[in-house]
């Protein structure tokens, strides 16, 4: 139950009462959580999922689009610049006259606002995995990057941000810097961790922070954390409405920096409950003694937190109601300016609401600045060698001893891998190169938002390019030819497979498209064909959201009229990081520490059928097969592990290693292996 306190009067000037009567929600028990504080303007941007406040201005992004307001009188904000194509837009902060916003799988835009009539872009940034949320601290960006933790990249110069390191948190949506210690708000792990990263190249994990639900924003303000937390609580059971976890997870929680590495609890007071599958976002900023929470659905709540020890509501707004969700539209992100608060919803416009004596300009408690280290840029480890590509290297495909690699960026290179190393060449490309594949004399690759690129392979290196199948709004994210097939498979974006007929290399077309059956969080494709004529793809969580069933879909490429799905495997719930790949006329899924063998006849649960584990070891990733060896990369937790897999029933563990960095799908050579790194480069492990 939240708690009850007398309130005193809001006092609202003249002037604001005269404003504009805009409509708000139903809003929350008034005794309980405060009065309804007035919104006095619409924000004129759109649908939009965060903002900042600089000065005068708001900057706002959705839909792709950067939208500056003028707010010298927060009565009436006049949009005064626009700048669109920045992808699926997600957070935005604003400093020295430049933004930066998180984009999700397009990753980091970086903006030059200092003329906020002519915003300008300045670079585009290709984060290792869907960039949620970020926090500039001195030079550096702190792109809170999901399963793949923190990433950290050095924006001293705007033009061209570089990769600096990883911090593998967790599930992470929302981070602040301060005084040379990051705090990141991680999801379903309910819980706030803490990095010390006054070594940008050695972050090291100094503490978790246990919350009373799914973690997502966080403030720093007067020696004081705060934490905003959603969804469900610790309690259990939580499964469905009445359990007493359910929905229970909705608040604010305030710790001690006295000793910032190690923070500890003050407080912890509760919002109304509220569960929904299809938004999930707390924004809490602090000024003033205040704390402003932006709960989803539940709207915004402001507390008096002089007392941090008992955090007191002093006022609520929730916007217009929402009649498909039968409720009000949800508040996604705030900002701050002298007694009004900004706030923004990816469904409808943003508004001005007014919180005299409560709200004012957000104070920066960044403090020192961490300091950045040189790069070594090729080196040598312990298991392997790793070369720098100028790029996130994303995949790599043999042709005897050169080598054709997709560096992200970096564009497309062609190396020799063995008996030495050597760079040979490389070809810029209008996008992200994100795959490559190999067969029959041409090169296939997937190049992002320009979709797949055919190019004719010669001696020496040499490219030439032949043809191209475009994805017109769209990136192309893996590519699979496999032998003894006219097709390429290509996924595309999250949701989507196309199979691209490529028998005339100079006109690719495509001859199937199923989409929508699931997500595709990448290398989804297997390798390979199954019985030599299926290709199998898997989908996760299909299905029922509650009950969320992973699968493998199969699709006959043989078939006389052309490809067609065929057929399912009901995989389960498996972790997105693991993958699948072709063993003879089965399966291997990698899941539950192990790996399984299935067919496309399988109908029993995948979890029913026994698993083969390594004694001692649980491997999570994605496999791949050479003769009786089996290598498995985690992408996400940078593990490698090499699997002797001669007695298939009894496998040995030869080798396990973690990168510094993001490997992808190990290859193997005759005289060595090699394995796609991301921004530690091409490693070369020596047979």
């Amino acid at each position: 139950m939240p708690r009850i306190f007398l309130l005193l009067p809001l006092i609202v000037p003249a002037a604001l009462a005269a404003s504009q009567d805009l409509e708000t929600g139903v809003g929350h028990d008034t005794e309980a959580y405060g009065p309804v504080l007035p919104a006095i303007a619409e924000l004129g941007v759109g649908p939009a999922l965060s903002i900042d406040v600089v000065g005068d201005h708001v900057y706002s992004v959705g839909e792709g689009v950067l939208t500056i307001a003028d707010i010298r009188d927060p009565g009436a904000p006049k949009v005064v610049g626009r700048l669109g194509n920045l992808g699926i837009s997600r957070q935005i902060q604003v400093r020295d006259g430049i933004a930066y916003v998180a984009s999700r799988g397009d990753g980091m835009f970086i903006v030059d606002v200092s003329d906020p009539s002519q915003p300008s872009l300045l670079s585009k940034y290709d984060t290792i995995e869907f960039a949620t949320g970020l926090t500039i601290g001195g030079d550096i960006a702190f792109l809170a990057c999901r399963l793949y933790g923190i990433e950290l990249v050095d924006i001293s110069d705007p033009r061209k941000p570089r990769h600096v390191g990883v911090a593998r948190t967790g599930v992470s949506q929302s981070a602040v810097y301060s005084n040379g210690y990051l705090y990141v708000g991680v999801w379903a792990e309910m819980k706030v961790v803490v990095v010390d990263v006054r070594d940008p190249r050695s972050p090291v994990i100094t503490d978790e922070l246990s919350l009373d639900g799914y973690g997502d924003g966080v403030a720093v303000y007067e020696g004081r954390l705060y934490a905003a937390t959603g969804q469900h609580s610790r309690a259990k059971p939580r499964e469905k409405p009445g359990d007493p976890g359910f929905g229970a997870g909705h608040g604010l929680e305030v710790f001690s920096l006295s000793d910032p590495a190690r923070p500890a609890l003050i407080s912890r007071t509760k919002f109304p409950t509220d569960h929904h599958t299809d938004s999930h976002l707390w924004t809490v900023r602090v000024a003033n003694d205040h704390a402003f929470v932006a709960d989803n659905y539940n709207g915004l709540f402001v507390l008096d937190v002089s007392d941090p020890s008992q955090p007191a509501f002093v006022g609520q707004h929730q916007l217009p109601y929402n009649p498909k969700r039968k409720g009000s539209y949800i508040i996604s992100g705030l900002s701050l300016t002298n007694d009004h608060v900004i706030v923004t919803s990816p469904y409808v416009d943003g508004r001005v609401i007014a919180a005299p004596g409560f709200a004012k300009p957000i104070p920066d408690y960044a403090g020192d600045p961490p300091v950045v280290g040189p790069r070594v840029a090729d080196r040598t480890t312990e298991h392997y060698r790793a070369y720098d590509l100028n790029g996130q290297v994303y995949s790599v495909a043999p042709d005897g001893d050169i080598a054709y690699v997709a560096a992200g960026q970096g564009g497309l290179h062609v190396v020799q891998v063995w008996p030495e190393f050597k760079r040979v060449r490389d070809f810029p490309t209008a996008d992200r190169v994100l795959d490559v594949g190999l067969r029959d004399g041409y090169l296939f690759v997937a190049e992002g938002t320009r979709g797949l690129a055919i190019w004719k392979t010669a001696d020496g290196g040499e490219l030439t390019p032949v043809g191209r199948y475009p994805t017109p709004g769209e990136f192309a994210r893996q590519v699979i030819v496999p032998q003894d097939s006219g097709y390429a498979l290509l996924m595309v974006g999250p949701h989507s497979i196309h199979v691209v007929d490529v028998r005339n290399p100079a006109s690719p077309k495509r001859v199937f498209r199923e989409a929508d059956q699931g997500i595709l969080t990448g290398d989804n494709i297997a390798g390979g064909l199954f019985e030599s004529r299926y290709a199998g793809v898997y989908w996760h969580k299909s299905g029922n959201l509650h009950k969320p069933t992973d699968r493998i879909r199969w699709y006959d490429l043989k078939e006389e009229s052309g490809p067609r799905y065929v057929t399912e495997t009901t995989l389960g719930r498996i972790k997105t990081a693991n993958g699948v790949t072709v063993s003879g006329d089965q399966l291997l899924v990698v899941a539950d520490g192990g790996y399984r063998l299935i067919d496309s006849r399988e109908r029993r649960p995948m979890q029913s059928l026994p698993a083969i584990k390594i004694p001692g070891t649980r491997v999570i990733g994605k496999p791949t097969l050479d003769g009786d060896r089996l290598y498995i990369s985690h992408r996400a937790g940078g593990e490698v592990y090499l699997i002797d897999i001669e007695e298939f029933e009894t496998p040995r563990l030869v080798k396990s290693f973690v990168t510094a960095a993001n490997p992808g799908r190990v290859v193997a050579h005759p005289h060595c292996l090699l394995i796609p790194g991301g921004y530690e480069g091409l490693l070369i492990l020596d047979r």
